[in-house]
């Protein structure tokens, strides 16, 4: 179409709703690969495996030591003391440096099998120091296990040996 000898592309206002919209998809899409793109620690950028954001280095307490360096340090907890009806605790879940492996834990009611937490995995030296539980607990003593699934440090992850640490878990 051309008018008064001018020449070149006119665009109707849908084209150019069309392009805008284009645009647009194009800009929330690149945003939203930079976003994955950009965390290490992404299920997507790791192959479904995630690093627990609250795992920390750890420098306290005593490290478990057993047998030789191949071999896979457990560490222990007898008790773990819980106020009444919280579902935020602190214990440190510590997989001890030095291991082989990464650890993910999980503390279950021994008597129902009924799962309070689940962590993702923790790198060798570092701890996760705070959780939260499914649900609170009335004041009690609750035995449970910490169930602690083991995956190799390589890029296969594959697994290595678990462990069920026996605690009671203290209500107050």
């Amino acid at each position: 179409m051309e008018k008064h000898g001018q020449k070149g592309i006119v665009l109707k206002r849908k084209h150019i709703i069309i392009l805008a919209a284009i645009f647009l998809l194009l800009m929330a899409g690149g945003i939203f690969l930079g976003t994955r793109l950009s965390r290490p620690n992404d299920s997507a950028q790791s192959g479904g495996f995630v690093i627990d954001n609250g795992a920390g280095n750890w420098q306290s307490g005593i490290q478990p030591s057993n047998g030789s360096s191949d071999s896979i340090k457990i560490p222990g907890y007898p008790e773990i003391p819980l106020a009444a009806g919280q579902k935020n605790i602190s214990v440190a879940l510590l997989n001890p440096d030095g291991n082989p492996c990464y650890f993910k834990f999980e503390i279950v009611l021994e008597d129902t099998g009924e799962t309070l937490y689940t962590s993702d995995w923790v790198p060798p030296g570092q701890a996760v120091t705070k959780q939260t539980l499914s649900r609170g607990l009335t004041a009690g003593s609750y035995k449970a296990d910490i169930r602690i699934t083991t995956a190799s440090l390589d890029d296969s992850h594959s697994p290595m040996n678990g462990s069920v640490v026996k605690t009671t878990l203290v209500v107050k």
